[in-house]
């Protein structure tokens, strides 16, 4: 790899190149989550509710962990651009350093505090003690997620995410053997059940670890850079990531707080439109995840051409990127419209369930194409390191969203699929305030 590989060439092969590994990978923690559950299924109802509310924890926990790697990736990107290559290696070191102090503080919450907490938030005490379990075991993990975000990030960031592919389908191999062996108790080991959903992520994360490391041990990655070459902070440098990055760990927080005010609300409008709205939310998410690896291709290529003082191309390369992500999104959003029962059969057998999921589902579909310029514009944004922009425009984002669902809701008492909407006007308002800031060239003075 020369110094000019590190600057991207755009096109569609570089697009598909970057975006078809993260797209893959995407998939990562919800394969866990969902081979868990189905194991977890065969076990109990109560380690079954357990597990979701553990993961839920566990992963609201890790909210400045993810906004500190999305940091890194952007801030390696611009590196990249530059052909820095002692300061991709600084980036990644330092970025390391701060995840794995973070890794310290979640660990001790997660095992010790976590517990003291728990009994004042689930009335049930076998749900309790089973939450407590997991949690104890996959605090341990955490370790490892600081790792892998940041190799994450140096790849994304590079540009170089093949190794996410052999990565993920190794994982998704050994997370199906451990959970069949440590759930159910089979293949010679006891049955652990809930703790057996917890180490078995655990080893998930570890194999994620040791496949990235030799993807970089191979590649000469680790000598090239200077990858863990842990020295003392440098202060402006620190200060840098620090200030790239909370804005968009804050911005993770506010998109999970969104989310979970609007269930509560569709919750409080009844059992049945809260069933239905699990399971859009469960097709919904499964698009989210598709544009999301082309959003983080977008981010990438944007800050690598403004390292190489390309700035004048950004509009260009979201629009390709934008025209990709509509191209791989298109077969699988006419099966959804078209034959949306069909779909919607493999969450649910329930009938009254499946008609009354139809017309959400096909709302749905609008807004998946509301969210591909609006989600690509975003990350462009995103891409220039303007995050205290993009905080702000989330928040924004997540008030009108929230507002409109709980008057649609609650107010109005309308229809779910008219409250689903709100998504389409979401997307919108990303579209229209990212492409503002971007058209106002206010993120050019700032400096990463």
């Amino acid at each position: 790899m020369t110094s000019r590989t590190l600057q991207h060439q755009i096109s569609a092969k570089t697009i598909w190149t970057i975006a078809a590994p993260l797209v893959i990978s995407g998939f990562n923690e919800t394969i866990i989550e969902v081979s868990d559950t189905a194991f977890l299924a065969r076990v109990g109802v109560i380690e079954l509710g357990a597990a979701g509310v553990a993961y839920s924890i566990y992963h609201a926990a890790k909210f400045f962990m993810i906004g500190l790697g999305d940091g890194i990736q952007i801030l390696t990107a611009r590196r990249a651009g530059q052909t820095r290559e002692q300061d991709i290696g600084n980036v990644f070191n330092h970025g390391l350093s701060i995840l794995l102090a973070i890794a310290v503080v979640l660990f001790v919450g997660l095992r010790y505090v976590a517990p003291l907490v728990t009994p004042s938030v689930l009335r049930s005490t076998e749900v309790r003690i089973a939450v407590d379990e997991f949690l104890a075991i996959i605090a341990f993990a955490v370790f490892f997620d600081a790792l892998n975000y940041t190799y994450s990030a140096f790849y994304a960031g590079m540009g170089r995410t093949k190794v996410f592919i052999v990565a993920t389908i190794v994982m998704t191999a050994i997370n199906l053997v451990t959970d069949y062996a440590l759930i159910l108790g089979r293949l010679g080991f006891p049955r652990l059940g809930i703790r057996g959903a917890a180490i078995s992520s655990v080893i998930a994360e570890i194999t994620i670890f040791v496949l990235l490391t030799a993807g970089a041990l191979r590649q000469g990655h680790i000598r090239r850079f200077g990858l863990f070459r842990l020295r003392l902070l440098q202060a402006s440098l620190t200060k840098l990531l620090l200030q790239l990055c909370t804005p968009l760990a804050l911005e993770r927080l506010v998109g999970t707080a969104r989310w979970f005010l609007f269930f509560l609300i569709i919750e409080r409008a009844g059992e049945t439109p809260l069933a239905i709205a699990n399971i859009i939310y469960s097709c919904y998410a499964v698009f989210l995840i598709i544009i999301d690896g082309f959003s983080e291709t977008n981010c990438t290529l944007v800050s690598n051409l403004i390292g190489q003082d390309q700035s004048e191309r950004i509009n260009a390369v979201t629009r390709s990127v934008m025209l990709w992500s509509a191209v791989c999104i298109s077969p699988f959003l006419l099966i959804a419209v078209l034959f949306p029962t069909v779909v919607l059969s493999l969450f649910t057998s329930d009938p009254n369930l499946l008609h009354g999921s139809v017309n959400s589902l096909r709302i749905i579909g609008v807004a998946v194409l509301a969210a591909i310029p609006g989600e690509l514009v975003f990350s462009a944004l995103i891409g220039t390191g303007d995050t205290r922009a993009t905080l702000a425009i989330e928040f924004l984002l997540a008030v009108c969203v929230v507002a409109y669902v709980f008057g649609a809701a609650l107010v109005f008492e309308l229809p779910l699929e008219i409250v689903w909407v709100a998504e389409i006007i979401g997307w919108l308002l990303s579209l229209g305030l990212s492409f503002a800031r971007l058209s106002g060239k206010q993120w050019k003075r700032v400096y990463i």
